[in-house]
């Protein structure tokens, strides 16, 4: 699992605590954002998850369902 993001994006570290939370491990990706460009997204906080690109909203979700 990664998560990218950026150091003063406020939802991403509001996503950051809810997997921290749960103890859920997760990659962190701060500078190379190539990937999300190539998929079409020009925001963070983005989770990848088993090569599913999930939104912030999506990615709370998922979170919370664990």
């Amino acid at each position: 699992m990664t998560m990218y993001s950026n150091e003063t994006c406020s939802k991403c570290k509001m996503l950051k605590e809810r997997l921290l939370k749960k103890n859920i491990k997760y990659d962190i990706e701060q500078d190379n954002f190539d990937e999300l460009i190539e998929h079409g997204f020009t925001t963070v906080p983005i989770l990848k998850v088993n090569n599913e690109f999930l939104t912030f909203h999506d990615a709370i979700k998922f979170v919370n369902s664990i």
